[in-house]
């Protein structure tokens, strides 16, 4: 007989329990966060624990906010790119970030409608 301590049973049952408390709780609001990464910094896109873009590095975090409001305000195309990420370009064509890849071309379309909605309702830093 295996016999668990309470801690190790609490564990094992709030990891159960919270797949279930998650499809519960609401998904939360939009917003760009700044989050170190090593020694850079990323701004990611994020609609509650759900990251839906993120940018590529800044040096302090100081640039990564100014670059949150360039994200926020001056975004152009959004677009699926070859490798079916959604990516989201400046007016000058310039990358201001990324997702993470999508099965297939079909998903990542799906997924241009939803990062424009947060985009434009996300809050800033």
């Amino acid at each position: 007989m295996i016999r668990l301590s309470f801690k190790v049973f609490a564990g094992l049952a709030l990891l159960l329990l919270l797949p279930a408390c998650s499809k519960l709780t609401p998904s939360g609001a939009p917003a760009l966060t700044v989050h170190a990464h090593g020694q850079k910094f990323v701004v990611r896109l994020t609609v509650g624990p759900k990251v839906l873009l993120e940018s590529d590095s800044y040096k302090s975090r100081e640039t990564a906010r100014e670059g949150a409001k360039v994200i926020k305000e001056k975004y152009g195309p959004v677009k699926c790119n070859t490798t079916h990420r959604v990516v989201v370009q400046a007016k000058n064509n310039r990358l201001l970030g990324k997702s993470e890849p999508f099965a297939n071309k079909a998903a990542c379309q799906k997924n241009i409608d939803v990062v424009k909605a947060a985009l434009d309702r996300a809050a800033l830093p």
